[in-house]
């Protein structure tokens, strides 16, 4: 077994308790990362908690929070904790500009001291470990040595870097900026943090290689996790099938997990995600309004 963290990348929008369930019943992640859970004004019920919580068990699941309120965060940290969240996460780099309006998400990175206090509230207040994922920066990659001061000065458990910075969005650059920055950040978190490298791996290989080239514990795959269900396993040294025939697997394990079937534009998308526009999967789909079921695939 791998020594590295080998981790799935929380993404909103994509990870429906079906998919979870789904690539649970396949095995596909050792530990889980959940899609932001955000608190605005008031703490939610518990049993809000709980929900958002449970298609993830029996793996062990860190429950990623998002809000501004360092005394609020901490409270939900409390509950995530007693519903038995293996650890919190904070989400400081979500670049959505519905986000970025309330200060949230990759919106914290504009005020250091903010992040810093998150933590600290949150740190005394549980058990659990505390991390937090974070992008190079609001605007500019030169803002990461203050950025990491304030974090790193708290002692989080895990930190995940995002190579872009918010101001980016998604936008590509350079395989040798991409470089610099992962260079940087191991630089100057060096021992005091378990830091995990994130941002466009879509190999395997390429996750081993850079667990090698940087002092890190390990890295983050979203959107090539997607693509190949069995890239985690692949990095970790497993011998899975190949991503092919997990994409056809995972596909129908997800569709499984709807009795009355999946709806059509839901089957879709997925379609989408694991093969890519214009897949046979879409092209039988296309224009269907029926729910879709395994002996429609």
């Amino acid at each position: 077994m791998s020594s590295f963290l080998w981790l799935p990348g929380p993404m909103e929008g994509v990870m429906s308790p079906e998919w979870v369930r789904a690539a649970n019943s396949l095995h596909l992640a050792e530990r889980w990362i959940t899609p932001f859970f955000r608190l605005s004004q008031e703490l939610p019920r518990r049993k809000y908690f709980a929900s958002f919580l449970e298609p993830y068990k029996p793996v062990p699941t860190v429950m990623q929070l998002m809000g501004t309120d360092p005394g609020l965060l901490a409270e939900a940290a409390c509950i995530a904790e007693a519903e038995g969240a293996a650890g919190v996460d904070f989400n400081f780099g979500c670049p959505s500009s519905q986000v970025l309006r309330h200060g949230a998400g990759g919106g914290i990175l504009k005020k250091p001291e903010l992040a810093g206090m998150i933590l600290r509230r949150t740190l005394a207040a549980v058990k659990i470990p505390v991390s937090v994922k974070i992008r190079c920066g609001w605007e500019r990659p030169e803002e990461l040595p203050e950025l990491l001061a304030h974090l790193l000065a708290e002692g989080p458990a895990m930190l995940t870097f995002h190579f872009r910075c918010v101001s980016e969005g998604y936008l590509p650059l350079a395989p040798e900026e991409r470089t610099r920055r992962f260079r940087m950040a191991a630089e100057l978190a060096g021992e005091r943090t378990c830091l995990i490298l994130n941002g466009d791996f879509s190999a395997a290989e390429e996750m081993r290689s850079a667990v090698k080239q940087y002092p890190v514990g390990g890295v983050m795959a979203a959107r090539g996790f997607l693509r190949d269900p069995g890239l985690l396993r692949r990095a970790a040294g497993e011998h899975v099938p190949p991503p092919d025939v997990l994409r056809e697997a995972f596909f129908r394990a997800v569709i499984q997990q709807y009795p009355e079937g999946m709806p059509p534009g839901r089957a879709i998308e997925l379609s989408i995600f694991l093969w890519g526009k214009e897949n046979l999967c879409f092209q039988k789909l296309r224009g269907r309004r029926e729910p879709v079921r395994l002996e429609t695939i």
